[in-house]
C-alpha cells in the first residue's frame, strides 16, 4: 500500500490577515443555524438526513421522522392502530431516489416507503422475504446509478424489485460471478456472513459494501460481477474500532470510523491513501462529499478537506461565536443540492450552514488576540500605513499594527476623570497621518505613537468644554487649509486650527441669517469644491468655500428637496457626488440645480428601512448597512445627477452576517477593496467582487389542500379524483378550498414574500406577505388555476411558481345532459298540454253556453238587488239629512244661549252685581256642558256609522257605572230637586264594553232628567232574566211620551221634537245612540211604560 504524506491542516479562525492585506484567504467560513425540539423537531438526537425530489429535508431521529420545509416540521410517528404509519419511531437510515420515493429504515422493524400522494407509509418486513434469521434492522440504503435500491440489514443485503414491489435477498457473491434472487445461491469468494456497516454507489454501477473489520466488497448488478478488498485490514491488522461509514465521491472511496483518521481508496488502481493522520483526526464518525470538498464529523468537531489543495479546516464549538456549531461531537451530515450543509449536533438537534458564505466575520473573543475585544463596533478605520483601527460602544479602541494578526488595546484619555469616554463615534486620519478619535464624553483625542495611547488636545477638561461647548463630539473632518472641523452635538460646529490653537464656533441661531439650522450635528463632510456639509437632526447645512454664512436645506412636499430633515450621514462617491442618508432613503445633491434627487426605500423593496452606513465598491455600486441586512444597490445615471436603481440585492444573517443591527457610520474600506461594516455582534467584511447576486434557488411547493378545513390528498384513496387534465375534480358542494404553500430555500424562509392569483377570479397578483395560506369560499362551478410565487422583497418578481388546477363540477341541474333531458320533457309537456287544452276547449264551450244562461239569470237577480240597494241608499241619505237636522236643532239652542249670555256679560258686566254675574256664568256653563254632551254623542254615533267603533268585552260592574254617571249629573239633578236612586245590585257582574255601556246610561239618565219636573224621581234598576240576560230600567216621573212617538224615538229617519220641563226641545239623538250601542252590545231597548206619571225605558244585555 502506498501511503501519501499528510497534508497541512489549518485550524479555522477569522485571520486578521484578511483585514490588512490585498489577498483573500481560501478558508471557507460557515455560519451555523440550529433547529431543535423547540422549533418542532420530534427529537434532538438525529440519526439520518436526506433531501427528497420535491426539495424537502427529512430528519430521522431516535423518536420519529420529520419533514422540514424551512418554516416548520411535519412529524411522523408509529401508531399501533394505524398500519399506514411508521413501523417504529427510531429511524436508522433514510434514502430518497429520483423515482420520487423516500425510504425510511426503522430499528428492528423493517422498512417504510413514503407515499407523497396520501402522506402515508407502506411497510415492508424483510422476514417476509427470507426464511433465515430476522433481518428487519436496517443499517444503510443506497440507490445505484440505474436507480435500483439496495438495502443493508443485520441479516444481509437486499435488492428492491420495483416491478413486483418486493425485496430479493442477495445470497452470496464473489469474483466468479453473482446472481440474486430468492432461490438461487452462487458460491463465491466472499459470503454474506460478514456484517455490513455502510453502502455507497459509484459512477460505474457498483455498490460498495463496508464491513466492520474494514474489509470492502462490491457488486455490479449490471454485469453481475463482484469483488473483495482487504487492504485496510491487512495494513493495520486488528482494528480497535469498526468502520462506520463509506462514501464514494469524485472517483474516490472515503472511510470514517474508529480512531484511524481519514482514508481514500482509488478503486480504479486499487490504491489506498492516508489523507488525515490518526493523530490529528482521531475519531471520525461520518463522511460525505460535495464538489471538491470532503466533510467529516468526529468527536472533536467538523473537518473540511479540500481535494484540490489538500488543506483541512477545523470547525468546533466557540462559546463567543453565535454562528459556530452548537456541539463538539457532531454526527451524521449531508450536503444538499442547494449547497447547504446539514449536521446532526449530537443530542442538540441540527446545525446547518450555507456553504461558500460570501461574508466573513470578526467577532468577540476575550482570550484570543485575533478576535475583537468587544462585540459592539461603532467605528472603524484603515489608515494609510496599513493599520486597522476598531472602536467600540464601550469606549475601548483596539488596533492591528503593521499586518500583525494580534490586537492591541489602545488606552484613551479620560477627559472627565472617573467617567470614561463612552460611545466612540468616529476614527479619522488627518492628512499628516495623525489618527483622531471622537466620543461621547472624551471630546477630541489624537493617537500618540510614542505613548501608544490617545491623548486629548487639551490637558484640562474645563478648557475643552469652554472652547468647544461640550464633550460630545460626533464627527471630525479636515478642511482644505488643514484645520479640523468638529461636530459637537448640541453646540454646533467648531473649526479648530491645530497650529495656532485657535477655534471658531458655528452655532444655531434662528434669528440670525446664515447661522446653522440646528446645533445637534451628526456628521461633517467636505465636497470636491471645498464646501462644508453639516448634517443635523433637523435639516442639512452647506457652508460654501470661503464663505461664513450657511445655506439651509429642508424637506418639503416639493420635488427636488430632501426626503426628511433627520440627516443621518453624508457620503462622497468616487466621482465626488454628495449623498445624504435620511429617514426614508438616499438623497443625491445636484449642484447644477441646487436640488436633490431621491431614492426612496420603496424603490429598494421596503416600506420601512433604516440605513446606517454607505460604502462604494470599485464598480461604483453602493453597499448599505441597514435594519434588513446589507443591501447592494446597483445604480445607473440617466444624467450626471439623476440616479435610477438597476438592481437591488439583499444579504442578511442567512448569508453569513453576524446580525442585522448595524451602527451608524460604522464602515470602512481597506486597500484591497474589502468592505467592512460594524454591528452589535462584531464586523462583517467581504470582497464585493467575489459576491454573486442573490438568486432564488428554492422550489415553491403546494403543501396541502383543504376542502372546508378537511385535509385531502387528490388522486388517491384519501382525496378527490383528478380529471384527464390533471385537475382536482370537486363537486359543486366542495366550493371552499384552502391551499398552503412554501418556498423550500431553508436559509431565507422567514423573509420569503408571496404573491398568488386564482384564475379567472383574479385579474392580477395578490400580495400575501409572509402568509403561506390562501382560502377561497363560495366558488362558482368552473375551471380554476391557482398560481403562487415567492419573492425576496415586497415587490413582485419573475420567479418560478407553483401551479394547482382544480375543477368544480356544476350541480346536475346545471349540466348539458340535464338541459337536454329537461328540454325534451318540457316539449313533451307542452304537447300534452296542447292535447289536453284542445279537449278542454270543446268542453269549455259547452260549459260557457250553459254559464251564459245562468249568468243572465244571475244578472237579473243582481239588478233586483241593486234596486233594493238604491232604495236603502236613499233611506240612508234621508237618515243623514235627518241627522244633520237633529244636530242643527240640538246645537242651536245651547250655542245661542252661550252666545247671548256671553254678550250680555260683556256689555253689562259693570251693571250687574256678583250674584247676577254668577247666575249668568252658570247658565253659560250649563249650555256649554250640554253642548259637549251633544258633541260626544255625535262623535260616538259617527264612529258607529263609519265602522270605527269596536266592542271591547271586559268584566263590568253596572252599579259602579251608574254611580259614575250620577256623580256627573248630581249638580243638575239637585238644581231641579230631583231624587236619584241607583237600585242596580252591587254584586252584579256582566261581560260588556264599559265605554259603550257608560254612554247608554249617560244618555238615558240625561233624558230622564230633562223630562222630570222639579221634585221628581229618577230610578235605575236591574233584574236577572231566566234566559241569563240582564234587564236594566231607567224610570222617571215626568209627563211621559205621547203614544205616537213611542215607536219613533229610536229611529233617526223619523222626525220628532218634544220639549223638556224647562221648555227646551231636543231631537232625540241620545236615544238613537242608545239604540245603536245596545244593539252593538247584543241587546234590545224599548219603552216599557209611559203615562202622565212617568216613563220607563228598558234594555237588556247578555
Amino acid at each position: 500500500m502506498r501511503r501519501l504524506s499528510v497534508h497541512k491542516v489549518l485550524l479555522f479562525c477569522p485571520m486578521i490577515l484578511f483585514l490588512i492585506t490585498t489577498a483573500v484567504a481560501s478558508d471557507m467560513q460557515l455560519n451555523f443555524f440550529s433547529l431543535t425540539r423547540a422549533d418542532g423537531l420530534s427529537n434532538n438526537s438525529v440519526t439520518a438526513i436526506v433531501r427528497d425530489e420535491q426539495g424537502y429535508i427529512w430528519f430521522g431521529t431516535q423518536s420519529g421522522l420529520n419533514r422540514y420545509n424551512g418554516y416548520e416540521f411535519r412529524q411522523y410517528y408509529h401508531d399501533q392502530g394505524d398500519s399506514t404509519s411508521l413501523p417504529a419511531n427510531r429511524i436508522t437510515a433514510l434514502v430518497a431516489g429520483n423515482d420520487g420515493n423516500l425510504w425510511a429504515g426503522c430499528h428492528s422493524s423493517g422498512l417504510a416507503r413514503y407515499d407523497r400522494k396520501t402522506d402515508r407509509f407502506l411497510r415492508y418486513r424483510f422476514s417476509d422475504f427470507t426464511d433465515e434469521a430476522p433481518t428487519d434492522h436496517i443499517v444503510d440504503m443506497e440507490y445505484d446509478r440505474m436507480g435500483r435500491l439496495w438495502v443493508a440489514t443485520h441479516g444481509g443485503l437486499f435488492l428492491y424489485d420495483s416491478g413486483k414491489d418486493r425485496f430479493l435477498q442477495i445470497k452470496s457473491y464473489g469474483s466468479a460471478g453473482m446472481e440474486y434472487g430468492t432461490e438461487i445461491k452462487v458460491e463465491g469468494l466472499f459470503t454474506l456472513t460478514h456484517e455490513i456497516t455502510s453502502l455507497t454507489a459509484d459512477d460505474r454501477g457498483n455498490i460498495w459494501v463496508a464491513h466492520p473489520d474494514w474489509s470492502l466488497s462490491y457488486i455490479n448488478a449490471e454485469n453481475r460481477i463482484s469483488g473483495f478488498y482487504n487492504y485496510l485490514k491487512e495494513e493495520f491488522g486488528e482494528m480497535p474500532e469498526s468502520l462506520i461509514q463509506l462514501v464514494y465521491h469524485d472517483k474516490q472511496l472515503y472511510f470514517a470510523g474508529g480512531h484511524r483518521g481519514l482514508y481514500a481508496f482509488d478503486p480504479a488502481i486499487g490504491e489506498l491513501y492516508t489523507l488525515v493522520d490518526p493523530e490529528i483526526l482521531r475519531s471520525p464518525l461520518y463522511v460525505t462529499g460535495h464538489k471538491e470538498t470532503v466533510w467529516v464529523s468526529s468527536l472533536e468537531g467538523l473537518f473540511r478537506y479540500d481535494t484540490g489543495t489538500g488543506n483541512f479546516a477545523f470547525y468546533s464549538q466557540e462559546p463567543t461565536n453565535p454562528k459556530s456549531i452548537t456541539t463538539g461531537t457532531p454526527g451524521v451530515l449531508f450536503v444538499d443540492e442547494s449547497e447547504i450543509l446539514w449536521l446532526a449536533a449530537g443530542n442538540l438537534g441540527i446545525n446547518y450552514s450555507l456553504l461558500n458564505m460570501p461574508f466573513m466575520n470578526l467577532y468577540e473573543h476575550a482570550e484570543f488576540d485575533e478576535f475583537l475585544f468587544h462585540p459592539n463596533v461603532t467605528s472603524m478605520l484603515h489608515d494609510s500605513r496599513g493599520n486597522f483601527w476598531v472602536a467600540f460602544q464601550s469606549g475601548v479602541v483596539q488596533a492591528y499594527f503593521n499586518g500583525s494578526p494580534n490586537r492591541e488595546i489602545i488606552q484613551v484619555d479620560q477627559l472627565v476623570p472617573g467617567t470614561g469616554i463612552g460611545y466612540v463615534f468616529g476614527l479619522f486620519e488627518a492628512s499628516d497621518g495623525t489618527i483622531f478619535m471622537t466620543s461621547w464624553r472624551g471630546g477630541l483625542q489624537f493617537y500618540d505613537p510614542e505613548l501608544k495611547k490617545f491623548v486629548n488636545i487639551y490637558d484640562a477638561h474645563w478648557t475643552f468644554y469652554e472652547n468647544f461647548g461640550g464633550f460630545d463630539v460626533r464627527d471630525v473632518t479636515e478642511g482644505p487649509d488643514g484645520s479640523l472641523y468638529l461636530a459637537v452635538f448640541g453646540s454646533g460646529v467648531v473649526k479648530y486650527d491645530r497650529e495656532t490653537n485657535r477655534f471658531l464656533r458655528y452655532v444655531a441661531d434662528p434669528e440670525k441669517e446664515g447661522a446653522l439650522a440646528n446645533s445637534y450635528v451628526y456628521d461633517l463632510e467636505f465636497d470636491r469644491d471645498d464646501n462644508l456639509w453639516v448634517s443635523t437632526t433637523w435639516g442639512l447645512n452647506k457652508l460654501p468655500a470661503g464663505d461664513s454664512l450657511f445655506t439651509w436645506y429642508l424637506a418639503s412636499q416639493e420635488t427636488g428637496t430632501l426626503l426628511d430633515n433627520y440627516i443621518r450621514m453624508s457620503f462622497a462617491d468616487r466621482h465626488g457626488r454628495m449623498w445624504f442618508v435620511t429617514n426614508g432613503g438616499l438623497n443625491l445633491y445636484d449642484p447644477v440645480n441646487d436640488s436633490f434627487a431621491n431614492l426612496h426605500v420603496d424603490e429598494l423593496g421596503y416600506t420601512t428601512l433604516v440605513i446606517s452606513s454607505v460604502e462604494e465598491d470599485e464598480q461604483g455600486h453602493l453597499w448599505l448597512s441597514t435594519s434588513h441586512g446589507i443591501i447592494n444597490v446597483r445604480i445607473y445615471y440617466t444624467e450626471e445627477y439623476s440616479p435610477a436603481i438597476e438592481e437591488v440585492f439583499v444579504y442578511d444573517i442567512s448569508h453569513g452576517l453576524l446580525s442585522d443591527d448595524f451602527f451608524g457610520g460604522s464602515s470602512s474600506v481597506n486597500s484591497a477593496g474589502l468592505l467592512f461594516f460594524g454591528g452589535n455582534r462584531g464586523i462583517d467584511y467581504f470582497d464585493p467582487a467575489s459576491i454573486s447576486p442573490v438568486e432564488d434557488e428554492g422550489d415553491i411547493r403546494i403543501e396541502s389542500i383543504r376542502i372546508f378545513d378537511r385535509l385531502v390528498y387528490p388522486g388517491s384513496d384519501y382525496g378527490p379524483p383528478l380529471n384527464e387534465n390533471g385537475e382536482i375534480l370537486l363537486s359543486h358542494a366542495e366550493n371552499m378550498i384552502g391551499i398552503q404553500y412554501a418556498m423550500l430555500n431553508f436559509i431565507d424562509s422567514p423573509k420569503n414574500k408571496y404573491f398568488y392569483m386564482l384564475e379567472p377570479l383574479h385579474g392580477d397578483w395578490i400580495y400575501a406577505g409572509a402568509d403561506r395560506h390562501a382560502t377561497f369560499a363560495n366558488l362558482p362551478p368552473g375551471s380554476y388555476t391557482f398560481r403562487v410565487r415567492s419573492c425576496p422583497s415586497d415587490r413582485l418578481c419573475d420567479s418560478n411558481e407553483a401551479v394547482l388546477g382544480f375543477f368544480i363540477k356544476p350541480p346536475f341541474w346545471k349540466t348539458w345532459p340535464f338541459y337536454v333531458i329537461a328540454g325534451s320533457v318540457f316539449l313533451l309537456f307542452i304537447y300534452l298540454i296542447y292535447l289536453t287544452r284542445t279537449r278542454r276547449l270543446r268542453e269549455t264551450k259547452a260549459e260557457l253556453e250553459r254559464l251564459v244562461e245562468l249568468r243572465t239569470q244571475e244578472l237579473g237577480r243582481q239588478a233586483s238587488k241593486l234596486r233594493k240597494a238604491n232604495e236603502q241608499l236613499g233611506e240612508l241619505n234621508s237618515m243623514k239629512d235627518k241627522f244633520f237636522s237633529i244636530i242643527a236643532h240640538d246645537l242651536r239652542s245651547p250655542l245661542s244661549s252661550i252666545a247671548g249670555f256671553s254678550e250680555l256679560l260683556i256689555t253689562s258686566w259693570d251693571g250687574y252685581d256678583d250674584a247676577k254675574r254668577k247666575s249668568l256664568i252658570e247658565i253659560v256653563s250649563e249650555a256649554t256642558r250640554n253642548t259637549i254632551i251633544m258633541l260626544d254623542n255625535l262623535l260616538q254615533w259617527a264612529n258607529s256609522q263609519t265602522g270605527r267603533l269596536s266592542v271591547k268585552a271586559e268584566k263590568v260592574v253596572p252599579a259602579d257605572v251608574v254611580n259614575d254617571i250620577h256623580v256627573l249629573y248630581r249638580k243638575i239633578l239637585e238644581e231641579k230637586d230631583i231624587r236619584f236612586s241607583n237600585r242596580v245590585p252591587g254584586d252584579l257582574r256582566i261581560i260588556s264594553d264599559l265605554q259603550l255601556l257608560s254612554v247608554v246610561f249617560r244618555n238615558l239618565i240625561s233624558n230622564a232628567h230633562k223630562f222630570t219636573p222639579p221634585g221628581g224621581n229618577v230610578i235605575v234598576s236591574a233584574t236577572l232574566n231566566d234566559d241569563e240576560t240582564v234587564c236594566f230600567d231607567v224610570t222617571d216621573t215626568g209627563g211621559g211620551f205621547p203614544e205616537d212617538l213611542q215607536q219613533n224615538i229610536f229611529r233617526i229617519d223619523k222626525s220628532w221634537v218634544m220639549p223638556g220641563t224647562d221648555g227646551k226641545k231636543g231631537g232625540g239623538l241620545g236615544l238613537i245612540l242608545c239604540h245603536e250601542f245596545v244593539t252593538r252590545l247584543g241587546g234590545k231597548i224599548w219603552v216599557r211604560e209611559t203615562s202622565e206619571k212617568g216613563t220607563t225605558i228598558s234594555f237588556t244585555l247578555p
